[in-house]
């Protein structure tokens, strides 16, 4: 685990390029853009139950409040000292690793679980909260809290701490590319440069809960439901990666296979992987946002 976090490993140039290539692209508004009714729409293949999130106006306040507090708090902490552009892909992953060193730090290493009190700790370290307004810590401490609550799928007071990593990322300044090669390595203990299929599952569910989580008017029914549907979607995506890279090994895939996937069909059939970059997190007349462009 010490070595995932001493010694990172950055995807290779013909990788990254495969997804960045997909970025300039012009995506279709109706997936991945919010409506007069801000909200969208995951329906991942026929046999998944249709994942549908809605963000109301005062979600999206607290997620841009919350994600500019984090960049400020990362401007802080980790760019200024270490002189890194706030919007280079190497301040990006700078900030990535931060949090991935931080988290596991306050994790239970032998289980890799982090408790509520672990959490809480972790974001004290994270966000500089302290230095809002009472009413804008308590707007900045929903998500989070309902990051929490979606990643314990068991109620058991504890959250996977390589996922909560990965899920907290979606807050993280960077682009897509940059935050799936960062999660691919997260889950890459052994540091292997592979992930087997659980692996992989993790990888887009860890994404897709924190996705869902921003909806913070959701009951513990609701929450429970779409975590089903979150599994199911996880599952598909991760199968698909296998059967359209064409993978030689039936068990693991390489970061290579990912960006196969992605590049022959992912971009179409995942549309939901363009909010991984908080850019692309747009309101009706908007051509980018700029309250959550860390």
């Amino acid at each position: 685990m010490r070595g995932v976090q001493d010694r990172p490993r950055r995807a290779s140039e013909h990788e990254e390029a495969a997804l960045r290539r997909q970025e300039s692209e012009e995506r279709a508004p109706s997936e991945v853009s919010f409506q007069m009714d801000p909200c969208y729409e995951l329906s991942i293949a026929r046999a998944s139950p249709p994942l549908r999130v809605q963000l109301s106006p005062s979600d999206m306040h607290a997620l841009r409040l919350l994600a500019k507090t984090l960049a400020n708090s990362m401007l802080r902490l980790v760019l200024g000292w270490k002189r890194l552009g706030r919007h280079s892909e190497d301040g990006a992953l700078a900030v990535l690793q931060h949090v991935r060193k931080v988290a596991l730090k306050k994790a239970d290493s032998s289980k890799d679980v982090l408790s509520r009190r672990g959490f809480d700790g972790c974001v004290l370290a994270l966000v500089d909260i302290d230095e809002l307004e009472r009413a804008q810590q308590a707007i900045c401490s929903a998500p989070l809290d309902a990051l929490f609550r979606a990643l314990d799928r068991n109620h058991a007071d504890g959250i996977d701490v390589r996922e909560f990593i990965i899920a907290f990322s979606v807050l993280c300044g960077g682009s897509k590319s940059v935050k799936l090669a960062f999660a691919f390595e997260t889950l890459d203990a052994k540091r292997e440069e592979q992930l087997d299929r659980q692996e992989l599952r993790r990888l887009f569910r860890s994404f897709l809960t924190a996705l869902s989580s921003f909806s913070l008017g959701m009951s513990e029914q609701e929450r429970d439901e779409k975590s089903v549907a979150i599994e199911a979607a996880a599952v598909w995506a991760s199968e698909r990666v296998f059967e359209v890279a064409g993978i030689s090994d039936p068990d693991r895939c390489t970061f290579g296979d990912l960006a196969t996937w992605y590049d022959a069909e992912g971009i179409r059939k995942a549309p939901w992987l363009e909010l991984l970059d908080l850019r692309k997190w747009t309101s009706e007349g908007e051509k980018g946002n700029e309250d959550v462009d860390t």
